[in-house]
């Protein structure tokens, strides 16, 4: 299954957005699982073909980026609802991934916590430099996902 990107000004693409408050309870859940996985391939901009075919060149689309990641599953075979987990620009602290890991988990979803920073090399992005990339991330998280039967296929669009 391949992933395009909507036209961004276009559509506006929320695949996770918890605003959950930490103070409701977490059951215990299956321990993470450390993953590889790349970020989705993006392809020029009609900009950049622009350029490129002035320049005489052929426009090329940018490969995935390696990441890491971590995967945690409920009990049970599935198919189960998937939720992918983007840290904030600070990057990504053990506490964070293990309470959202434990809570979704707990909730009875296949959590994927995605690592954007580390394989870059970025410590933080609060000043804005790197966020697009996140969106590639996303996308690339849902990609493997959508790779085993025990995600819900349904859930992953």
């Amino acid at each position: 299954m391949a992933f395009t990107l909507p036209s961004l000004p276009n559509k506006i693409v929320c695949l996770a957005c918890l605003c959950i408050g930490s103070y409701l309870p977490a059951a215990p859940a299956r321990a993470d699982q450390p993953v590889q996985f790349e970020s989705a391939a993006s392809d020029p901009t009609s900009f950049q073909k622009r350029i490129a075919q002035a320049g005489g060149k052929v426009p090329k689309a940018v490969p995935g980026t390696p990441l890491q990641g971590y995967l945690t599953r409920p009990p049970g075979e599935g198919p189960l609802p998937a939720v992918v987990v983007l840290h904030g620009c600070s990057g990504l602290p053990g506490s964070v991934k293990k309470t959202w890991s434990e809570r979704l988990s707990s909730w009875g979803y296949v959590v994927l916590v995605v690592d954007s920073f580390s394989n870059r090399g970025i410590k933080e992005t609060c000043d804005g430099l790197h966020s697009v990339d996140r969106i590639y991330d996303a996308y690339g998280a849902l990609e493997f996902l959508s790779k085993y039967s025990f995600a819900t296929r349904g859930a992953l669009r």
